[in-house]
């Protein structure tokens, strides 16, 4: 393992299109403001390798964060390449890099806290599977005041990102 300390990881899953990567640049740029050190990390998971002039690293720079990536098909967006990487591997080099929090939008099946983003009532199903789930952040309007067992918000809500970065500052891990 590499030397740094193991940064608290929020993952915000969702299916194509549902505001992952809007809600991570929200945490990002909170995280930021808070003075805590930001990584990021994103799965590539519509086939192929990212494209370097189209992912959004560098939104998620522009948020705040010290440290960003994607990652599809073997290549990590940090000029770096490798036959295949597992997210344990990728991990291991965000904590050598020793950032405080890290988000990382896919990898639906990890075993970390998640955030789960619904677009529409369709993508309810989404939560069977997943486990950890601390919030849901629904688009649909349809949404509201269903119980999914987990505080939700609406994804224009103000509360929804502090409520998060509480949750964070109540593990301690930041």
């Amino acid at each position: 393992m590499a030397v740094g300390h193991h940064p608290f990881i929020l993952q915000i899953i969702g299916y194509k299109n549902s505001g992952k990567t809007t809600m991570m640049e929200k945490l990002a740029a909170a995280a930021d403001k808070k003075g805590w050190s930001v990584g990021c990390l994103k799965h590539h998971g519509h086939g192929g390798e990212p494209d370097a002039a189209k992912n959004d690293s560098e939104r998620f720079s522009k948020a705040g964060a010290a440290v960003s990536g994607v990652e599809g098909e073997g290549r990590l967006l940090l000029s770096i390449k490798k036959v295949k990487w597992t997210l344990e591997e990728i991990l291991d080099l965000y904590v050598y890099l020793n950032v405080d929090c890290l988000f990382i939008e896919g990898y639906k099946q990890a075993k970390y806290k998640k955030v789960v983003i619904l677009k529409s009532e369709e993508d309810v199903e989404l939560l069977q599977n997943a486990e950890q789930v601390i919030a849901v952040i629904y688009r649909d309007e349809k949404l509201r005041g269903v119980s999914f067992g987990v505080p939700a918000f609406h994804a224009d809500d103000p509360l929804a990102v502090p409520y998060l970065i509480n949750c964070m500052e109540e593990e301690n891990f930041a």
